[in-house]
């Protein structure tokens, strides 16, 4: 699908061709990747893919075995540095060279900019900090770019601007005006369309322009040019709010911001200073040692391994391996070295595994299968109308979408079935019972039961989707059998916390459910387990888009806990409150939802009358 999707874009009479493939492949290779005769790999595919502008966050990717253990060992890397285990780190970069494809161009890239943030955090020196950066960059990008400064008209990477951008980082320590003219062109070439017509996915925006913002404004602060800090501030702050991803980050970006203000006698608004104290608060309880992760590192999320899945799909279906051989057309021995990772499967081999267990057969699976790119932003855009409660905007846009997609391909069955399902319960149309049965229909399409063996397969993007929807509201009666499942995938996500990081929202997600149905069965101490396990790990993944939800649950489980012990205060206690003043702080500065906030206010008043003494300047 990539390819499809790639050609669609190229398109565009104003994309060039050998620009987007300049020092990763040549044009003849990328005309194979379009045609689907050739597949990139990864990190290949991933660079294509961003210079065109769009985010690879879009794609669920099937990986073989040795491109899946390469990804595996990039996650590591990346996590044991946000851990602050550097030495690690290093020791992992260094095994990495020696796996197979890891000591290759692009590889060799992502491994300079890991080593760039050990090497911020051990201070080394400028020279070998510049040195190494200098490598990165040079293995895909000309040298004309460092020397004459010009971004345009060249299409560049995620991989390759996260270098540029800590270049000009390191340029602040010794030329400081320098470093202040590469922070204008970089966030130039993000915010404004190339003359290609190239404008970058919002994801990546969000992702690579707060840090160049407030590297800006701390250089207009030392200026003491207050305007123009203010504004790269505000810029930077409303790009966090939507990322929900990085709140030390944000925490810095608002402590500036409310300094610049102050030192300036302008008034700040007293319910911002307060929920930034709040928010520091949760951050010292929680997070302090995440801290030092201010600047994004690579994304790379919803990697599957396709050896592991025909494993785990073949044991959830009961199959036995000569049943499964047979069906497959292969010998038992290459079947079994295909599931112990020793050996790739062919294309055709490959295909007709997913055929078998209905899942759909693209390399880079999207929200649907399509030709055409536009789609997955009306994808989208039914997710926003959804949450906003417009259910009839989403269902024009599901009804849009609908009337062109070719539905004999697999993803796009469960799209439209699974919108289908959930638009006609959130308007209205059927009632809870109904919305489950539909829900368990369409899971039991690709997975045979809710059961422990099927809670082992790694789930794909509409059955991850219908696991949380049946788990979000279920009580301790009506599991509907999907509480062993739901404990077995949060048991695996907890052993492997690599996992964790490719499918972040979903780790948060099912720990969420799983310490909610521990509390409904009055398991608190697991459920406190589960929530603070949660709420630690949490910033270490990048993502803080449940931490509202979780610190919620954190709140409702103590007061249920002290209500099932007859001990529930009748006095607004402070320290059995600040789970609730945390989620009601990130709500309303952080990532702001009136939804959330409204909710807790209700339920203040329903249960304590009270939301000045609670929420006490919030």
């Amino acid at each position: 699908m990539l390819g499809i999707l790639l050609g669609d874009l190229l398109a565009n009479p104003h994309i060039d061709g050998n620009l987007l493939c300049h020092g990763l492949c040549s044009p003849a290779m990328l005309k194979k990747y379009i045609t689907g005769q050739k597949k990139p790999e990864k990190l290949l595919g991933d660079a294509l893919w961003q210079r065109a502008g769009k985010s690879m966050e879009k794609f669920e990717i099937f990986l073989e075995q040795d491109e899946y253990i390469l990804a595996k060992e990039r996650t590591k890397i990346q996590l044991l540095i946000r851990h602050g285990a550097l030495s690690e780190a290093e020791n992992a970069i260094q095994k990495y060279q020696t796996l197979k494809g890891g000591n290759s161009q692009l590889h060799i890239q992502f491994l300079c900019l890991q080593r760039a943030e050990i090497y911020r955090r051990n201070r080394e020196s400028y020279q070998r900090q510049m040195k190494n950066l200098r490598s990165g960059m040079a293995q895909t990008l000309p040298d004309h770019i460092l020397t004459t400064g010009t971004l345009h008209p060249h299409l560049l990477g995620t991989l390759e601007l996260l270098l540029i951008s800590r270049y000009a980082f390191l340029l602040e320590e010794q030329k400081p005006e320098k470093a202040a003219l590469w922070y204008e062109r970089l966030i130039s070439y993000l915010t404004e369309p190339a003359d290609s017509g190239i404008s970058r996915d919002l994801a990546d925006k969000r992702r690579l322009l707060p840090p160049l913002y407030y590297h800006q404004a701390l250089r207009f602060t030392a200026i003491e040019n207050k305007g123009a800090a203010l504004y790269a501030l505000n810029q930077g702050i409303k790009l966090l709010q939507e990322l929900q991803g990085f709140e030390g980050m944000f925490i810095r970006m608002m402590e500036l911001k409310i300094k610049l203000l102050q030192n300036f006698s302008n008034p700040v608004p007293q319910q911002e200073i307060s929920c930034l104290e709040v928010l520091s608060q949760e951050m010292a309880e929680y997070h302090a040692a995440n801290l030092e992760n201010i600047y994004p590192d690579y994304p790379e999320r919803n990697i599957f391994n396709v050896n592991n899945m025909l494993r785990e799909r073949r044991i959830a279906y009961k199959i036995t391996e000569e049943n499964m051989a047979d069906q497959m057309d292969c010998d038992l021995r290459t079947l079994k070295d295909i599931e112990k990772g020793k050996r790739m499967p062919q294309s055709r081999t490959k295909i007709k595994f997913f055929q078998i267990f209905n899942l759909s057969t693209w390399k880079y699976c999207g929200t649907v299968s399509t030709r055409t790119y536009s789609f997955y932003r009306k994808c989208t855009e039914i997710i926003k109308y959804n949450y906003e409660r417009d259910h009839k905007k989403a269902w024009e846009i599901y009804q849009e979408i609908a009337k062109t997609l070719k539905t004999e391909d697999r993803i796009n069955q469960q799209f439209l079935k699974y919108w289908n399902t959930v638009l006609s319960y959130s308007s209205g149309k059927t009632q809870k019972n109904q919305y489950r049965t539909d829900l368990l229909g369409i899971l039991l399409e690709t997975l045979p039961n809710q059961s422990i063996a099927s809670g082992q397969c790694s789930l794909t993007r509409y059955e991850r989707k219908i696991l949380e929807d049946l788990a979000w509201d279920m009580d301790a009666k009506d599991s509907d059998g999907i509480g062993d499942m739901l404990y077995t995938q949060y048991s695996k996500f907890k052993e492997d916390e690599s996992l964790g990081c490719l499918f972040p929202e979903y780790y948060m997600s099912l720990a969420y459910c799983c310490a909610r149905f521990a509390m409904l069965k009055h398991d608190f101490e697991e459920s406190e387990r589960i929530l603070e396990d949660a709420l630690r790990q949490i910033r270490f993944l990048q993502n803080d888009f449940r931490l509202d939800c979780l610190h919620i649950q954190r709140f409702l489980l103590e007061i249920n806990k002290l209500k099932a012990q007859g001990q529930l205060p009748a006095s607004n206690n402070r320290k059995n409150f600040r789970w609730i003043r945390y989620a009601y702080a990130i709500s309303k500065l952080y990532r702001p939802d009136t939804i959330i906030t409204t909710n807790i206010e209700k339920y203040l008043i329903k249960y304590w009358k009270d939301t000045k003494e609670i929420l006490n300047c919030l």
